[in-house]
């Protein structure tokens, strides 16, 4: 994908980690097409009024962690008084730091879901900090690791009064912020089936 579009800025972990050939792809991508490259940390950039803020990772953390879900770029998304955060794939260790240490950085409107809305991608001190009025979980059909999962789901769904939607079932998922702070999401499909895997569409 670096190679295809348009890139000004790589921001994620520049860690030259053994027997990670991704990551070596990537840095291959990066200094052939001669793309500026920033390692994680506290970072905002802004794009056509939207402000996206990178936050930053535990300073603690090795940079090449057995998971590399620990490594996941989080950031928020800012438009006015609207807010989004993007969870990446971000494991417990890494959430847990965040509700720590960024609470107020999590705060928003809109959470997208991490890991597909698995199980292992949420927890009870996660939402208490985010407060989402909605979840929005990207989810295959087919997938191996069946996402979405049940306890996540309901999870989400306890959060926010059922304003949870997943692309599993949805298709389409196109989510409108407004300066004000209100927003409006709408679906490809209209389903009243559980977004809890089950290898079906709808």
């Amino acid at each position: 994908m670096l190679r295809s579009l348009p890139v000004d800025r790589f921001v994620g972990n520049l860690a030259d980690c053994p027997d990670r050939s991704t990551d070596d792809t990537i840095r291959a991508a990066l200094n052939e097409r001669h793309i500026p490259a920033q390692s994680l940390g506290a970072d905002t950039l802004v794009v056509d009024g939207v402000r996206f803020i990178v936050l930053p990772p535990d300073p603690s953390d090795d940079p090449c962690p057995d998971d590399e879900n620990n490594n996941s770029v989080v950031v928020r998304l800012e438009y006015g008084s609207f807010s989004m955060l993007f969870a990446g794939d971000a494991e417990d260790e890494e959430r847990d730091w965040l509700v720590a240490n960024q609470a107020g950085l999590l705060d928003v409107d809109v959470l997208k879901a991490a890991h597909h809305g698995g199980n292992n991608g949420t927890s009870a001190a996660w939402l208490a900090a985010v407060t989402p009025k909605a979840v929005l979980i990207s989810a295959g059909v087919v997938a191996r690791y069946h996402h979405p999962m049940a306890e996540a789901v309901a999870a989400y769904k306890a959060a926010t009064a059922g304003k949870l939607y997943c692309t599993n079932r949805h298709g389409t998922v196109r989510l409108f912020g407004y300066q004000d702070g209100h927003f409006t999401i709408s679906r490809q499909r209209g389903t009243s089936k559980s977004c809890v895997y089950d290898g079906t569409h709808y």
